[in-house]
């Protein structure tokens, strides 16, 4: 694989991509990605993308980890056979675990199998440009090239000024992954053809193996599968939407 001009070659799909969306072309959305999701170098970087993750070692349900490049290549002949034929395709269950965070709780991690991470991977790449292009401008969460460093930048720029604002709002959405609505996200992921959101349906419709018991997913999306930052983003715009929605309605009635 000549990975420079395969990243390359993705670089001007996605920028096609951005273009398309940006001016509504619904057909045109539709061929760019499914001419990414069917060839074989985005298999190539999604595979790759998931072996260089800091949790390559943590397998999944199926105990699985890839540990030779011998490994890589079976991942992504598979991988690539499931992206040309994708009705074919049945994620695993998702194996839970629980991180210790900082307040003395536990964090549930789910994690999923080195292939359902691969098949992820792919269609991060076109969904999570997407959905960048229609978040906030002052949105930083699973951002690419943003960081907490650029959000303190851009509330300084905000108090520094004698009529900036007087108040700071401080919120943490309780359980935020774990509650995200399912049918809400398969209304606004930007992804148009019908077998596609299906996988995404199957994705978030997974099984979830917590020590010996196993249940269904009714609501939210597993930390740890790859997905899962661009899905918590699309569901913060919608609160977004739906916070100015309520403040015009607010000032309206004042």
């Amino acid at each position: 694989m000549n990975w420079c001009s395969a990243y390359l070659w993705l670089e001007i799909k996605q920028k096609e991509l951005v273009k398309a969306y940006e001016k509504k072309d619904t057909n045109l959305i539709l061929r760019i990605q499914v001419s990414v999701l069917k060839d074989y170098r985005t298999t190539a970087i999604a595979v790759r993308r998931v072996v260089t993750n800091k949790g390559s070692n943590t397998p999944g349900v199926d105990g699985k980890v890839l540990k030779t490049a011998t490994d890589q290549k079976v991942l992504a002949k598979a991988v690539h056979k499931i992206m040309r034929n994708p009705s074919t395709y049945k994620p695993k269950a998702v194996r839970r675990i629980w991180i210790p965070k900082s307040n003395g709780e536990l964090r549930p991690l789910g994690i999923p199998t080195m292939e359902d991470r691969a098949v992820q991977a792919v269609y991060l790449e076109i969904i999570d440009l997407l959905v960048e292009t229609s978040s906030c401008e002052n949105s930083y969460g699973f951002i690419k090239l943003r960081s907490a460093k650029d959000a303190v930048l851009s509330l300084r720029g905000k108090l520094v000024h004698p009529k900036a604002s007087e108040w700071v709002l401080n919120a943490d959405i309780s359980k935020c992954f774990d509650k995200i609505n399912h049918e809400f996200l398969l209304r606004h992921v930007p992804i148009h053809r019908k077998v596609d959101r299906n996988i995404i349906r199957l994705m978030l419709k997974t099984k979830v193996i917590n020590q010996r018991y196993m249940f269904e997913s009714e609501s939210g999306t597993p930390q740890g599968g790859i997905l899962s930052p661009v899905f918590a983003n699309i569901a913060l715009n919608g609160l977004e939407k739906a916070i100015k929605e309520k403040a015009t309605e607010v000032v309206k009635s004042v």
